[in-house]
């Protein structure tokens, strides 16, 4: 995608549920209010760097666990439970675009 797609496909999102990752760094395109999930898996410890970005744009960061997949070469993956996606979802309700 170009960066104006990103730009405009984060402008318009409400809600952003995203592994964390270089991708979340386009939530500073998020209108302001907009609410944010960044995906980790449970055991890890995670850094407060898309918090702090959230923090700046005026938008909710949150965090929801997910269950890690180990994969082939030491690579994995992640796997969300559903309810809590539903739940995440709910307490986040979507903002009114402007």
């Amino acid at each position: 995608m170009s960066i104006s797609e990103q730009i405009e496909i984060f402008w318009n999102a409400s809600c952003v549920l995203a592994p964390h990752g270089a991708g979340l760094a386009n939530i500073m395109f998020c209108q302001k209010g907009a609410s944010i999930g960044e995906v980790h898996y449970a055991e890890t410890v995670y850094n407060d760097h898309y918090w702090m970005l959230a923090q700046q744009f005026d938008l909710h960061h949150s965090h929801l666990g997910a269950q890690k997949i180990d994969l082939l070469n030491g690579e994995y993956d992640l796997e969300a439970n559903l309810g809590d996606i539903e739940s995440w979802l709910k307490a986040n309700p979507p903002i009114a675009n402007n």
